[in-house]
């Protein structure tokens, strides 16, 4: 990951689309999350403000006034990220004359990092795709776990889950081994793969995690590689065809 000097324009391009964000803590190995949208810089206070988007925000324990947090967004497939400090929390917010809502600001960064560019890009899972998917632990300390998730992305090299928040999960390691079921229109497939990210959401009681297919060719079958293939190619079709509407609207 390399630091490059802050250029506006990818902040810009964020806020002018209103980007969804993650908001994150570190306290000793606990990790903490908050979902933002990016709404607009405030200049005269080096600042940006961002709409939590969980109704329980307040609620949530979140980070505090001076607390340093990381943010990120992607832009396309590239994830950029930078640190920052959570200066304001108002819960009356103006964003124009008419709508009103919570909203926090951020220091603007000093420096961007440009963050991971995945070797394949990877596609979102919307309920019209109709991909269902269950996990099991393989390995380590929740050895035996069952998972039941919800796809939120996939590529050709790994994926991306949401699952129910279990406290035996917490332990789990990246590069520990498991096996995916994933479902597509009555399709069947088991998907050996690792772990390599697990987060717990905060608000709403989840655990995100993400995945690395094994691509040793010994390991996997052809059919599965081509299972994968094929519901790649379907997302990528979907996501076209959602990017074409929008376009028009």
């Amino acid at each position: 990951m390399s630091a490059v000097a802050t250029s506006p324009d990818l902040l810009e391009q964020a806020l002018a689309g209103r980007l969804m964000a993650t908001i994150a803590t570190q306290q000793g190995d606990q990790r903490r999350e908050w979902k933002v949208r990016l709404l607009r810089a405030e200049a005269h206070e080096q600042g940006i403000w961002a709409q939590p988007t969980a109704a329980s925000y307040a609620k949530s324990n979140p980070p505090e006034i001076g607390s340093e947090i990381e943010v990120a967004f992607h832009l396309g497939h590239t994830r950029t990220c930078f640190q920052s400090v959570l200066l304001k929390h108002d819960k009356h917010f103006w964003l124009n004359e008419q709508i009103m809502l919570e909203a926090v600001m951020l220091q603007w960064p000093q420096q961007i990092q440009d963050g991971e560019r995945r070797r394949h890009p990877r596609y979102a899972s919307t309920d019209d795709s109709r991909v269902f998917a269950k996990v099991w632990v393989t390995g380590g300390g929740a050895f035996g776990v069952d998972i039941p998730a919800r796809l939120r992305d996939m590529s050709l090299g790994g994926a991306g889950f949401i699952a129910p928040l279990r406290h035996e999960l917490r332990g789990v390691r990246a590069g520990e081994p498991i096996r995916i079921e994933v479902n597509q229109l009555g399709r069947e497939i088991e998907i050996p793969a690792y772990f390599t990210e697990h987060t717990a959401v905060v608000g709403n009681n989840t655990f995100k995690f993400g995945v690395r297919f094994e691509n040793d060719p010994a390991k996997i079958k052809p059919e599965v590689r081509q299972a994968i293939e094929d519901i790649v190619a379907d997302l990528a079709r979907r996501e076209e065809m959602r990017a074409k509407a929008r376009a028009k609207a």
